[in-house]
């Protein structure tokens, strides 16, 4: 599996998730699920990306917008180094793990 590490601290995030020319939007159940954490870590494991909660700080932080509906992570370092890997700008589902959301690459029509 290889860790995304991040150049600066970013934001951005979108749920179920997409990603966006300013990183990741998570809303409804994918952000619920990884709210209760201050950071998250992100990699990619094939086909698959995945979103783990962390408690270290040189992890992304998940920040709320939209008065606390949604989450946003990362930044435009972040949305290339996911094309980079296959994720292109769109829509996502996500599945529900124990302490992570995982992302398949396909896109959402």
């Amino acid at each position: 599996m290889e860790i995304y590490r991040a150049r600066w601290s970013n934001r951005s995030a979108r749920g179920d998730l997409s990603v966006s020319s300013n990183g990741i939007r998570l809303r409804g159940a994918a952000f619920q699920h990884l709210r209760g954490c201050n950071y998250v870590m992100i990699g990619v494991d094939g086909q698959r990306l995945i979103l783990r909660k962390s408690d270290d700080p040189s992890n992304l932080k998940l920040r709320l917008a939209a008065k606390g509906k949604i989450g946003e992570i990362g930044g435009k370092h972040l949305t290339q180094w996911l094309l980079e890997h296959g994720f292109n700008k769109g829509q996502y589902k996500t599945q529900l793990a124990d302490d992570q959301v995982i992302v398949q690459q396909q896109e959402l029509a």
